[in-house]
């Protein structure tokens, strides 16, 4: 099978750009730097400063789970 290395190239500089757009925005909204791939820190973005809804409960804290995020 052959693949189009140009294109998938093209398509993980666009993926990088709309992703670190995207974190720029959720930093912007939360009005400081947070690591998104840090659930501590994201439950202090989401359930502390921006008041969201909890949902469950883990040991460490509210879940950021996907189900409970959707």
């Amino acid at each position: 099978m052959k693949i189009d290395a140009a294109h998938f190239a093209s398509l993980a500089r666009d993926f990088e750009k709309r992703m670190t757009a995207a974190v720029l925005e959720a930093h912007r909204m939360a009005e400081e730097e947070f690591n998104l791939d840090s659930p501590k820190q994201l439950q202090h973005i989401l359930f502390e400063k921006l008041k969201l809804d909890t949902g469950k409960r883990t040991k460490t804290g509210f879940s950021t789970d996907v189900g409970v995020l959707e």
